[in-house]
């Protein structure tokens, strides 16, 4: 795994529990994103979630998981944010 190079952003309320990581995966040509919202500390919490996970039991937060950025994907992000940033610089 040492090819992989990841950024780990936290959320502005500055909770460890919301972050955002991001990672390339050079020899890939990939890039994942992997949203992080709640961690149970107790074992019998994540315990009880799991199973209601796995009954079909929707959580009220939604479900998240990792995912694969494509390319033209890639390009529209950098598109919004040089966008975001050129607004930032106007004001």
């Amino acid at each position: 795994m040492e090819h992989l190079e990841r950024k780990i952003f936290v959320c502005e309320c500055a909770s460890l529990e919301h972050q955002i990581s991001f990672w390339y995966d050079k020899e890939d040509d990939e890039l994942y994103a992997e949203i992080h919202l709640l961690t149970y500390r107790n074992f019998f919490k994540r315990a009880w979630v799991a199973i209601r996970y796995a009954f079909g039991y929707p959580c009220i937060y939604g479900n998240w998981d990792s995912f694969i950025i494509s390319r033209p994907d890639r390009e529209k992000i950098r598109t919004f944010i040089e966008a975001i940033s050129q607004t930032e610089q106007t004001k």
